[in-house]
């Protein structure tokens, strides 16, 4: 076995403020977090710390870190250089790597063995010094107890051996003890090949390339999923500060590991970092820094999906090599494009209508420059369905555009997961066919079980509306497991519970959403409805209070308190109905609560007459119709079963 094989069974060696583990082969600055070196960079480092104080003939070097090819003395003396640089090294202060004219090199700086430590957020580490020994202390303690081998250990004094044998059960005690403060926790039971992909931190400095920090996240999320037998999660925020990729998240996650990394363009060059980090003790299992032109993008992200299936022991297959190989042989360029025009085009607050108007630009120069990819259409498509929401268009217009966009996607490539989940919306939305939607949605799970809206539409616009709602449940629930904290995601599932009148589970999905996205001010909503169907209407006046909720202007929040603490549901109801009637012109979805207010009121005549305009209006709500707790004062009128028949839901 060279040096090189035995020094990997060394856990970590620190020097300075750095600590090389050689296990995961990562390089950590103890402030400025993990050292991007090469592989050889690695191992020449690894082989000089191994050796400190020794003169490491360059010949020797060459042998041990390029073992088997044919190399000149010029590649080592660039990973030095390398290695200095990396180390704050100048090669004149000589803290660390010193030349050795015509030998070699040598590292003259203190080496020292540590332990691996837990992650300083995990949960079970000690903080508190007053309830147990910390680690360091523990080391100390083993360190200063004597050997417990027969050639070591001094005889027992004639008049205590009580003595001697409870130091040796104190060393085993103490040495056990430190095993178990120290060894990584071991990861919950079925996630040991899991791995959330946290957001890649975008570090252009160009703010045009904002979304290739998104566009990374949501790349490596597809690639990882393509390989069998690893479960894939993601751990994205709209616009909120995430939290700390610690041991509590792995586990809220079910995941063992994080993935995480950077992205910065420059020009034409793209350099993407990243990272495998076990959650469990927040040890780094393996990095790597990509410097390649853009163009390559693809097949670094083939390559890093290849290399932590490695890392996790997950057998690749034949299918999952051609999956990646295949994505790894996609058009760059047309890919790139694709992931700012959906970027430009988000829902985000943050996004301005000159932005989706460049994001639709990029579309439209999609469809002119590669007519044979459906992503050009598919992006447009998911365009012209958000323009109702942004009054920008009518429902029929942006309906007809989204619709033929969808066809010509489908006509290009039949097995577009992304064109199926949008049809799914489209048959539901424009024909109010649930079953062609169902139909849809089911296509483009098949084909893309880890594409999150494909689980999000076929619940929405195919099960829920037909009645089918455990799988309605169970779809929306594996939207959640690829996407824990995604906004809409998050708010769906609460806004499912609340329909299916399971209020205390709504109400408590409805306040996690808001620890993790407090300015989303649609997670009120659920909880408003839960109050209502409670009769518990002073709790539903005061949730429509916070300011993030803004649906109701200050005037109308004191009216509703007054009227409710006053007159009860009846002047809640009122109040809502009066102030809905103010909005029905300018709300999409104004007259399908105009209808459900007056319901709850008592108006039944009126409640179907706006029934009848929201109907006329295609109201993006009537596919809830058949299950709104809100209409439950029409269901008994012989008026009912007409109203379902016209939006074809019976």
């Amino acid at each position: 076995m060279n040096d090189l094989s035995s020094a990997r069974h060394t856990e970590v060696l620190a020097f300075g403020p750095f600590r090389a583990d050689a296990f995961a082969r990562t390089l950590v600055h103890d402030t400025q977090g993990l050292v991007n070196l090469t592989p050889k960079q690695f191992d020449t480092l690894l082989l000089l710390i191994t050796h400190p104080g020794e003169v490491l003939d360059k010949d020797r070097i060459l042998a041990e870190v390029w073992t088997g090819s044919v190399v000149e003395e010029n590649n080592l003396s660039q990973a030095v250089s390398a290695l200095r640089k990396a180390l704050g090294d100048d090669g004149e202060a000589h803290r660390y790597i010193l030349t050795v004219p015509r030998k070699g090199y040598r590292f003259v700086a203190e080496v020292r063995p540590v332990a691996a430590m837990p992650h300083p957020s995990a949960p079970d580490a000690v903080d508190d010094d007053r309830a147990a020994p910390t680690s360091s202390a523990l080391h100390a303690a083993v360190a200063a107890t004597p050997p417990t081998t027969a050639s070591t250990v001094a005889p027992p004094a004639p008049r205590g051996p009580a003595r001697w044998m409870g130091a040796v059960a104190l060393a085993a005690i103490l040495a056990a003890a430190a095993w178990a403060l120290l060894r990584p926790a071991p990861p919950p039971p079925g996630t040991e090949r899991s791995v959330a992909v946290l957001p890649f931190t975008n570090l252009s400095s160009d703010p045009v390339d904002a979304y290739f920090g998104a566009g990374m996240t949501e790349d490596m999320l597809t690639q990882l999923a393509q390989v069998s037998g690893l479960k894939v999660v993601s751990h994205r925020f709209a616009g909120d500060a995430p939290l700390s990729a610690d041991r509590a998240l792995g586990l809220k996650l079910g995941a063992a590991h994080f993935l995480q990394g950077t992205v910065r363009r420059a020009g034409d060059r793209l350099r993407i970092s990243a990272q495998l980090i076990d959650a469990g003790s927040g040890r780094h299992l393996w990095a790597k820094s990509y410097d390649r032109p853009v163009t390559d993008v693809l097949k670094v992200q083939s390559e890093v999906a290849a290399e932590i299936a490695g890392a996790l022991a997950a057998v690749l297959s034949q299918s999952d090599r051609a999956a990646l190989g295949s994505r790894a042989q996609g058009n760059p360029e047309l890919h790139l494009k694709y992931m700012e025009g959906r970027y430009l085009i988000s829902r985000s607050r943050q996004i301005t209508h000159e932005d989706r108007q460049r994001g639709v630009a990029i579309f439209e120069g999609l469809v002119r420059r590669f007519p044979d990819s459906p992503l050009g259409h598919v992006g447009l498509a998911a365009y012209h369905m958000r323009a109702p929401n942004l009054r920008v268009a009518t429902f029929d217009e942006s309906f007809r555009k989204a619709e033929a966009h969808v066809d010509a996607a489908l006509r290009i490539d039949a097995r577009s997961a992304e064109a199926h989940a949008m049809k799914a919306e489209i048959e539901a939305r424009a024909r109010w066919n649930w079953r062609g939607a169902a139909e849809a949605g089911a296509r483009a799970v098949a084909l893309n079980p880890s594409l999150p809206e494909a689980w999000a539409r076929y619940a929405h616009f195919g099960l829920k509306p037909l009645g089918r709602l455990d799988e309605a449940e169970r779809a929306l629930r594996r939207a959640l497991d690829l996407e824990p904290f995604n906004a809409e995601s998050m708010h769906a599932m609460a806004v499912f519970l609340g329909g299916v009148e399971r209020c205390d589970e709504a109400i408590a999905q409805a306040r996690k959403n808001l620890e993790v996205h407090p300015s989303y001010m649609l997670n009120y909503v659920p909880m408003i409805r839960c109050h209502e169907l409670r009769g518990e209407f002073r709790q539903a006046a005061e949730a429509s209070r916070p300011p993030q909720f803004s649906w109701l202007p200050p005037p109308a929040l004191d009216e509703l308190a007054a009227a409710t603490e006053k007159e009860g549901s009846a002047g809640y109801w009122r109040t809502l109905l009066k102030w809905q009637r103010r909005f029905d012109a300018t709300d999409p979805y104004g007259t399908y609560y105009l209808a459900a207010y007056l319901a709850q009121s008592g108006d039944i005549d009126e409640a179907f007459q706006q029934l009848g305009r929201a109907i006329d209006k295609r109201e993006l709500y009537l596919m809830n119709l058949r299950i709104d707790p809100l209409f439950k004062p029409l269901r008994a009128d012989a008026r009912w079963p007409a109203v379902l028949k016209r939006v074809n839901l019976l």
